[in-house]
């Protein structure tokens, strides 16, 4: 049992330790980015541990420059129009660019609220570090589906009209970037 707990298990972190105590145990890359997956909605923007999960993120050089409360942060689910009562929404493209209306921040977050996603905190803070260092990255993919995005590339989308109703907003965003010359990356969770 203890050959699996170590090779499959938490990694000698439960979630029911205490946060900052796993935070400061997690010494390396590999540590912090596990833990951020795990314990994303205390570490990850909007997280009550958010700033001690940015300051452990900059002892490895990950150091975004942007403040995390000029960033807003909007969830999947609640964009489109759901197709019967009680039914999910079905986001748009149109949905995620009509974002860049509400906001004049530089960078928006899209996230989902569903904890079987794999995403973390560690991938958000890289993910904003690609936008900030390059201004050709339109959006970042962090993980299954949370997503960072320029408003700059959304205000363009929005102009042009080119966005549609396409119900395969990561894949079609990534094509409208390209279209005009831009780039969408991944970075792992």
């Amino acid at each position: 049992m203890g050959l699996f707990r170590r090779l499959f298990g938490s990694g000698g972190h439960t979630d029911d330790e205490d946060p900052q105590a796993a935070l400061a145990s997690a010494g390396d890359e590999r540590a912090l980015r596990r833990l951020g997956v795990r314990r994303r909605s205390e570490f990850a923007h909007g997280g009550a541990l958010h700033a001690d999960f940015r300051a452990a993120a900059a002892t490895l050089g990950i150091t975004p420059q942007t403040a995390p409360d000029t960033i807003p942060l909007f969830h999947w689910e609640d964009l489109g129009t759901p197709h019967a009562p009680g039914a999910p929404a079905d986001p748009t493209v149109q949905d995620v660019v009509d974002l860049a209306a509400v906001t004049e921040a530089p960078y928006l977050l899209l996230r989902t609220r569903d904890a079987r996603a794999v995403s973390g905190a560690l991938g958000e803070l890289e993910a904003l570090c690609e936008l900030e260092k390059d201004e050709t990255v339109a959006l970042v993919l962090v993980g299954d589906v949370d997503l960072f995005l320029r408003r700059a590339f959304l205000l363009d989308v929005l102009a042009a009209r080119d966005a549609g109703n396409a119900l395969e907003v990561i894949p079609d965003l990534s094509d409208l970037a390209v279209k005009r010359g831009l780039q969408a990356r991944f970075v792992a969770a």
